[in-house]
């Protein structure tokens, strides 16, 4: 039995011994990128780079042509990207923070790729301007960073008649509307929203991993066509809901109402018929309406109590592993 044990044992550390050594070559690529020579490093605090292209001053800071960039420090400006070629923007741990103009603009022709590397935080935040990051061009966002966008405008994200993928990091939005963009892909990395108005407004969203939360006081997703939950963990409260699933989407879904409002910064508990756990979560806006999208969500029936107690570690709306008490029973349709 006592052998049985250290065979297990064994095992198991073998498996931890192998999980880090991935984790650590992930991080040594992450950072074998940032740190090519081709690289263009720009220091937005000291306002100082040795790339005699770039116009850097005090209030704004243009790319004129493709390349990998990195972006480091504080900046009280616009980055204007007018580069009319695909570019490769690193934020590494930036704060930039504007009143009147979006922190970041993306002119035609000139589609990106922003890198959010292991360890930076990022912050983007605009007092009065439109978006707080407008483009005429394709966007995506890879990593395992994070970046926050605090948005005064009417879009944290705002891209025209084109697409935007996220497939790492994690990004939060908090403000009026989250992302407009014509087409939407979630291929992976961590989703976070918090919206006055409608969070997602897309002609076409899918969402194949990743995991999703989203609080809004209007529509949680407003998407012209059927959109499509392939994978991924999704959380999606509103008080409206105007779009229509995918039949041919893969993953489970439920969506439900409530006869009355849940108000904010409440507690809530979904179960299944036999009160089996299958996720709990807070709310930053009160909702009556939910979309849910989760391992175990494959059943007809499903209880939603609400303002019990949970022990479980929340990251970022969901709460995790713990004890917990039900609370009261809430009626659903």
């Amino acid at each position: 039995m006592k052998n049985k044990k250290n065979i297990l044992l064994g095992i198991i550390g073998f498996i931890l011994i192998i999980i880090i050594i991935l984790f650590l070559i992930i991080m040594f690529d992450r950072d074998k990128k940032i740190n090519n020579l081709n690289n263009i490093i720009i220091d937005l605090t000291n306002l100082y780079t040795k790339d005699k292209s770039i116009i850097l001053n005090k209030d704004e800071l243009i790319i004129n042509k493709g390349g990998n960039y990195i972006l480091q420090g504080k900046y009280n400006g616009r980055i204007l990207i007018d580069a009319k070629s695909k570019t490769n923007i690193t934020l590494n741990s930036v704060n930039i923070d504007t009143k009147y103009n979006p922190c970041i603009s993306i002119l035609k022709g000139s589609p990106v790729d922003f890198i959010i590397p292991a360890y930076s935080r990022n912050y983007l935040k605009d007092m009065y301007s439109s978006s707080t990051i407008y483009s005429e061009e394709d966007i995506s966002i890879d990593g395992i960073g994070s970046l926050t966008i605090m948005s005064g405008g009417e879009y944290g994200i705002n891209i025209l008649n084109n697409s935007f993928t996220i497939k790492g990091s994690i990004l939060e939005i908090n403000g009026n509307s989250s992302i407009k963009a014509k087409d939407i892909k979630v291929l992976g990395g961590e989703i976070y929203f918090n919206s006055k108005k409608d969070s997602i407004i897309s002609d076409n969203l899918i969402i194949n991993d990743g995991n999703i939360y989203i609080s809004s006081l209007i529509n949680g997703l407003n998407i012209k066509n059927p959109y499509i939950i392939n994978g991924g963990r999704s959380v999606i409260l509103s008080q409206i809901n105007n779009s229509v699933l995918d039949d041919n989407s893969k993953e489970d879904v439920f969506v439900f109402k409530t006869e009355d409002k849940i108000l904010k910064d409440t507690t809530s508990f979904l179960t299944d018929s036999d009160d089996k756990l299958i996720i709990s979560f807070s709310n930053n806006n009160d909702y009556n309406l939910c979309i849910i999208s989760v391992p175990g969500v494959n059943k007809k029936s499903y209880n939603l109590y609400i303002n019990g107690y949970n022990e479980g570690k929340k990251v970022r709306g969901v709460y995790g592993k713990g004890k917990y008490i039900l609370g009261s029973k809430k009626n659903i349709y």
